[in-house]
C-alpha cells in the first residue's frame, strides 16, 4: 500500500500547514539632513505605502544620518521619515551614525532617541537579527566585546528558526577606483563567515556600498542594496523582498527626482 506524505496526513488529521510567504522592504543609506536626501526619503515612503503587497516590515540598514545625529534638525527629519510609513519601521546604525570621535555621545543619542543598536524581529517564524556590526569593521570601538557576545547569543538562541541577518557594512572586499579595499579586518571576516555558516543563516542583507551587489560567504548569500542617497551619481532606490518557503528574492525600485 502506498504511503501518504506526512504533510497530507497532518492535513487529514486537522493540522494546518502554513507556508512562509511574506514581503518586506529594505531602505539603506538615507543620509538624512544633507542635500536633497530628506525629500528623496519622503518619496520612498510614499512609494512603499503604495505597493500592492502586504509589507510586514521596513528595515533601514544604517547610515540613517550624515554625521549629524547630534543635530536636532536632523533628528526631526528622521522622525518625519519614520512616521511617513504605514508599516512598522526597524532601524540599525551605520558608520555615519555613530562617529568614532563622538562615539559615546552618538551611541547614547541613538539608543535614547532613535532605536536600540540591535533588534530581533520574527515574521512568520523567520527570525531577523538586526545587528550593529561596525565594531567588527573597527575593533577599537568600545562595545566590540558586548556586540560580539550579543550576536553569538542571538544566533544560538534562535538556531531552530530560519535566520536572516541585517547589518550595515558588508564584510567582503569593497571594489572601487578599480581596486579592492578591505572592509573588515581579515580575522573578523573569517569569524563572521564561520558563525554565519555554523548557524545556517539563510541570508545577510546589508548596505554601505551604495551599489547593488550579490556575494557569498560560504553557503550564505549576501544581498547588498544601493542607497537612497545619490552619491556618486546613484539614483535613489530601495528594495522589495519576497520570502517564500525558504527562498528570498527581491526587486529594486527606483525613485525619480
Amino acid at each position: 500500500m502506498k504511503k501518504l506524505p506526512v504533510i497530507l496526513i497532518l492535513m487529514l488529521l486537522g493540522f494546518s500547514i502554513s507556508a512562509q510567504n511574506f514581503y518586506f522592504v529594505q531602505i539603506t543609506d538615507t543620509h538624512l539632513g544633507y542635500k536633497n536626501h530628506d525629500e528623496l526619503s519622503g518619496k520612498i515612503a510614499k512609494s512603499v505605502n503604495k505597493l500592492p503587497f502586504d509589507i510586514e516590515a521596513v528595515m533601514v540598514t544604517g547610515d540613517v544620518f550624515q554625521n549629524n545625529l547630534h543635530e536636532a534638525d536632523a533628528r526631526e527629519s528622521y522622525y518625519d521619515f519614520r512616521l511617513a510609513f504605514d508599516d512598522p519601521v526597524y532601524v540599525l546604525p551605520g558608520n555615519h551614525d555613530l562617529l568614532p570621535e563622538r562615539y559615546k555621545e552618538h551611541r547614547r543619542i541613538f539608543q535614547d532617541r532613535i532605536s536600540s543598536l540591535n533588534s530581533i524581529i520574527t515574521i512568520d517564524s523567520v527570525v531577523f537579527v538586526l545587528y550593529y556590526s561596525m565594531p567588527h569593521a573597527d575593533t577599537s570601538l568600545s562595545d566590540y566585546d558586548i556586540q560580539k557576545s550579543w550576536f553569538e547569543y542571538s544566533l544560538e538562541n534562535h538556531k531552530n528558526n530560519p535566520l536572516i541577518v541585517c547589518h550595515h557594512q558588508p564584510a567582503m572586499l569593497d571594489f572601487y577606483n578599480n581596486e579592492d579595499h578591505q572592509s573588515w579586518p581579515e580575522h573578523e571576516l573569517r569569524w563572521w563567515d564561520s558563525i554565519l555558516n555554523k548557524y545556517g543563516v539563510e541570508a545577510v542583507i546589508a548596505g554601505h556600498f551604495h551599489r547593488d551587489e550579490m556575494h557569498w560567504l560560504g553557503d550564505v548569500p549576501v544581498y547588498v542594496s544601493s542607497s537612497v542617497a545619490e552619491f556618486w551619481g546613484r539614483q535613489a532606490s530601495y528594495r522589495l523582498y519576497h520570502y517564500k518557503d525558504g527562498k528570498l528574492s527581491y526587486k529594486t525600485i527606483y525613485i525619480d527626482e
